[in-house]
């Protein structure tokens, strides 16, 4: 018996609800499993970024007669039409959903059920040791000790998180500001200045030269249509997901101190320290 949460979203908004599944299945003595598509805000296998045993199911090969959904049918819809993947939505035409809220009270006579949202669940939002527990793949995991042995990253050094790509009022003045203001009174001090736009590291290393560290990246998220705007136009290759979780690790090594509050990935890094 299975509880699967079902990924579609980026990065943080996959982690985040596996999370609380995990709680539910711990509780309740269900397999955890997840349903892990590849979609433009995140591509790639799970077992291509974490050696966790996490059992990944084909949700479009499950028995109606076997399943129960919790979610709500507004979600269930725009996955659909935002992704193009339709088996969700083919089982709730036929068997209908329940309110996330509802999880709580699962129905045991089935074997699999799915639960999909983008953030925590309601009363199950403890997720720290699960994200904790998380075990990037061995080459992540080299590089991130590399790094962190190379340029000496402790929590002596000041976190920097700067996202641009889909915050339409992000610019980079805050973050110099910030940093004009602690250079003030720490004139010495290291900051780990990550973001995914690259021009935005390479203009804070450059213009503080002797404080911010950044790290040379092989792939960063890009825009599907560049002519439109971030909102779910975002690309993020399944290398592009392994550079954003070794910049988490190591941005949680950190004193991690700047960052929009609304991102998923300033989450994790929280979740982490």
């Amino acid at each position: 018996m299975y509880i699967i949460n079902y990924c579609s979203g980026g990065l943080g908004n996959r982690l985040k609800p596996i999370g609380s599944c995990s709680l539910i299945a711990k509780q309740l003595n269900r397999k955890l499993g997840i349903y892990w598509p590849s979609t433009m805000r995140c591509m790639g296998k799970f077992k291509n970024l974490f050696l966790n045993p996490i059992e990944e199911i084909n949700i479009d090969e499950l028995n109606s007669d076997d399943v129960v959904i919790y979610s709500e049918p507004s979600y269930i819809i725009h996955d659909a039409n935002l992704n193009n993947f339709f088996g969700l939505l083919n089982l709730y035409n036929k068997i209908g959903c329940l309110p996330i809220e509802q999880v709580e009270n699962l129905d045991i006579s089935k074997k699999y059920a799915i639960v999909y949202n983008n953030t925590v669940l309601p009363k199950y939002g403890d997720i720290d040791n699960f994200i904790k527990s998380l075990n990037p793949i061995k080459k992540l995991n080299d590089v991130i000790t590399n790094f962190v042995k190379v340029n000496k990253i402790d929590k002596s050094v000041i976190g920097i998180h700067a996202r641009s790509t889909d915050f339409t009022n992000s610019n980079i003045k805050s973050y110099k500001q910030f940093v004009d203001s602690l250079l003030t009174d720490s004139p010495n001090i290291k900051i780990l200045f990550c973001s995914d736009d690259l021009e935005w590291e390479c203009q804070m290393y450059y213009e503080y030269p002797n404080n911010i560290i950044i790290r040379e990246k092989k792939d960063i998220v890009k825009k599907f249509d560049a002519t439109k705007s971030w909102l779910n136009n975002a690309h993020t290759s399944e290398l592009a997901v392994q550079e954003a979780i070794i910049d988490m690790y190591l941005l949680s090594k950190t004193n991690f101190l700047v960052y929009n509050t609304d991102s998923t990935f300033a989450h994790l890094v929280n979740y982490l320290k």
